[in-house]
């Protein structure tokens, strides 16, 4: 199973450390950016310090950026322009996803559709299918540390037959009980903030889903 750690942080201070412990295992790393509107949480949200600091501290690692915000296009190019490797935007909010794509597509990067637990795939099956990957998230979008939903167990399931070929990520309530019972279902993925960076031991906390 892969395993993307996410940081879910109020300030940078917050970012720099949990990028700096991640990058020492992982591959990838998942920003969360709420804005305050879509969902009640607020998270820091400053991609143009990142790209500065990133300059200065080599970490190795992809950024995968979770946009949970209404302004979905220009929030977007932001972290696409401070060189994020994929963004996964919300399904439910209105935006013009084929100049998202287009745009992902010319600074090479990833788009990922998710699905949060109020939105079915049903609904949104011809949005779905400008996309290839997937995020099924498991909990209210916003804040770190809820329980896994099961009802995102079918919303897996329903992807995974309806869009064979995609890469499917599961986010939201992951610990190794929760992994095995995702990637049962057919995903590819798992992302994970509380497990792994409330650990006492994160490095093996990481290890111990990817093993799933």
């Amino acid at each position: 199973m892969k395993v993307i750690p996410a940081i879910n942080c109020e300030n940078f201070e917050c970012v720099s450390e949990k990028i700096i412990l991640a990058s020492q295992f992982a591959d990838w790393v998942q920003i969360d950016v709420s804005d305050g509107k879509f969902s009640p949480a607020l998270t820091w949200n400053n991609p143009e310090k990142l790209a500065e600091w990133l300059k200065e501290n080599e970490s190795g690692l992809k950024i995968e950026v979770h946009l949970m915000v209404e302004d979905v296009l220009n929030e977007a190019l932001r972290w696409l322009k401070a060189g994020a490797n994929r963004v996964v935007v919300q399904s439910g909010i209105e935006f013009d996803y084929e100049k998202l794509l287009a745009v992902c597509d010319e600074h090479g990067a990833e788009a990922m559709l998710s699905f949060s637990p109020q939105s079915a795939v049903g609904d949104n099956l011809s949005l779905a299918s400008a996309f290839r990957e997937f995020q099924v998230l498991a909990v209210s979008p916003g804040f770190a540390g809820q329980e896994f939903g099961d009802e995102a167990i079918m919303k897996i399931k329903s992807l995974r037959r309806v869009f064979p070929d995609a890469i499917i990520e599961v986010d939201g309530g992951i610990n190794p009980a929760t992994a095995k019972a995702v990637s049962l279902a057919g995903a590819d993925i798992v992302v994970s903030a509380s497990y792994i960076f409330e650990s006492k031991n994160p490095r093996e906390a990481f290890f111990e889903l990817r093993a799933v």
